[in-house]
């Protein structure tokens, strides 16, 4: 969740690359969250809804979910 969080700090910030990355290790390792704990959804997260119309964010979060 640490990286998820981080994602969701430099979204606010407007950071859309550092979002990205982050988000992209928050996927990576969301295997190791704490049992019983759901992974968020990032495409209704508040944080991201600014990079909705982006089309590089949405690429990445589209693969992101693929896997």
């Amino acid at each position: 969740m640490f990286n998820y969080n981080m994602a969701c700090t430099f979204a606010e910030m407007n950071d859309v690359d550092k979002a990205i990355s982050y988000l992209q290790q928050a996927f990576q390792n969301k295997q190791n969250m704490i049992k019983g704990e759901r992974f968020p959804d990032p495409w209704t997260d508040d944080s991201f809804q600014r990079f909705m119309k982006d089309d590089k964010f949405v690429n990445a979060l589209k693969e992101m979910s693929r896997n």
